[in-house]
């Protein structure tokens, strides 16, 4: 089993954006210049024969509803993880092939949230994100989750639907999240949040699943059973 995406730590690179027509705003608070939401996603930008990674550039996610929530499961989301000699258009094959597009990344990230279309299950939602996995493009996939106690804005966990945005919003998830990890403590040999632990335990019986420990975007670690690519 390839295990290519375990410790990703993200480098958010403070880069000035342009794409076609779309116009570019830079989020108070935040150093990166950021491409406006698209709710629709869009594909990898850059020349088809460009590296993926380097081609990735900062769009702002777009919300998820009510409706779109299956529990903790976002049925609209995959999260996806590029490999490092990717190209733009095997990116962008794969992602036309599966009915997906980019609805959320960040320059210098690996880490890409995809919009598809809602997936009524967790099964079906597992499938997707291994079939995506298993591409050349792609290391990791895995479908899009709440974490803690507060719902997710676009697979990025800990920020509630609607709610702040920036370091207001950041300082806040902070303040929660090391509460939760403090309780978390009480429990001997426990180092991951109680979400992260109920997660891994429900999946531990699932095939071609490995425990992984990721950064998300704005500096949220997230503890996932990811599928990963296999090799025979």
């Amino acid at each position: 089993m390839k295990l290519w995406a375990f410790g990703i730590i993200l480098v958010w690179s403070a880069l000035a954006v342009g794409c076609s027509d779309r116009e570019a705003v830079t989020a108070p608070g935040d150093d990166v210049t950021t491409l406006p939401p698209d709710p629709d996603g869009m594909p990898l930008p850059g020349a088809p024969e460009g590296n993926a990674l380097d081609s990735v550039v900062s769009l702002a996610p777009s919300p998820v509803s009510d409706a779109e929530l299956d529990g903790s499961r976002m049925t609209t989301r995959i999260r996806a993880v590029l490999a490092p000699d990717a190209t733009v258009g095997d990116v962008n094959r794969v992602l036309e092939e599966n009915g997906a597009a980019i609805v959320s990344m960040g320059a210098g990230s690996p880490i890409v949230v995809l919009v598809v279309d809602p997936v009524a299950t967790e099964e079906d939602a597992q499938a997707l994100a291994t079939t995506l996995a298993d591409t050349d493009p792609f290391l990791a996939a895995f479908p899009g989750r709440t974490f803690g106690t507060s719902a997710a804005i676009d697979g990025t966990p800990g920020r509630a639907v609607g709610g702040p945005v920036g370091p207001a919003g950041r300082a806040a998830t902070a303040t929660t999240n090391a509460a939760t990890k403090a309780a978390a403590t009480k429990t001997a040999a426990t180092t991951a949040t109680t979400t992260a632990a109920t997660t891994m335990a429900a999946h531990a019986a699932a095939p071609n699943l490995t425990a992984m420990s990721i950064s998300l975007p704005g500096g949220w670690d997230a503890n996932a059973e990811v599928p990963m690519r296999t090799s025979n």
